[in-house]
């Protein structure tokens, strides 16, 4: 038996834990994105694939009619709120899009009311622009006219139209007042 034989099989288990080391630095190894969409059918998404470990990933989500894109989730827990989100991908990522009917999001997310009581009302629809936005059009009734949206007591907007970020507006009020003869 050769005297530095096991001195060899250290340095070469070393030099080829280093080799493969830098090839998964250089980008040789391969990791999967999968995202699944809940509900089934209510949006479209872009970002799955085999990358290279370490390269920057982009994935996006798109509603589809009837829908609003709320948030992407990994293991359970929200990963990003945005439709459009970069990160550098390392291990495999299982990932869920999650959308809502505004009806969800009226229900779950935002409340609006309309002050005071039969004084208007608020149509709500998914905003196009934006994948996590809505549209609020106040609509005055009978000797009413419409003053202005407020956010937390705070008067935000006088038009009667307002695009409202579902992550940000809790409880947003359509205020009316009594016209003026």
């Amino acid at each position: 038996m050769h005297p530095y034989k096991s001195q060899i099989m250290v340095v070469l288990g070393l030099f080829l834990a280093i080799l493969i080391a830098v090839i998964a630095f250089l980008g040789g190894v391969k990791v999967e994105v999968d995202i699944n969409v809940t509900p089934p059918g209510a949006g479209q998404v872009e970002g799955e694939g085999r990358y290279n470990s370490g390269k920057e990933v982009t994935i996006k989500a798109q509603p589809n009619q009837g829908y609003v894109f709320y948030e992407w989730i990994k293991k359970g827990e929200r990963f990003a709120v945005a439709p459009e989100h970069s990160f550098q991908i390392w291990e495999k990522k299982n990932l869920e899009a999650r959308f809502l009917t505004v009806d969800e999001i009226l229900g779950e997310i935002i409340q609006v009311s309309v002050t005071p009581e039969g004084a208007g009302t608020v149509e709500v629809e998914p905003y196009d622009a934006h994948a996590s936005k809505i549209v609020l059009s106040a609509i005055a009734g009978d000797f009413f006219e419409f003053k202005g949206w407020t956010i937390d007591g705070q008067l935000v907007q006088t038009k009667m139209v307002y695009v409202a970020d579902i992550h940000k507006e809790k409880e947003i009020v359509a205020r009316f007042e009594e016209k003026e003869e």
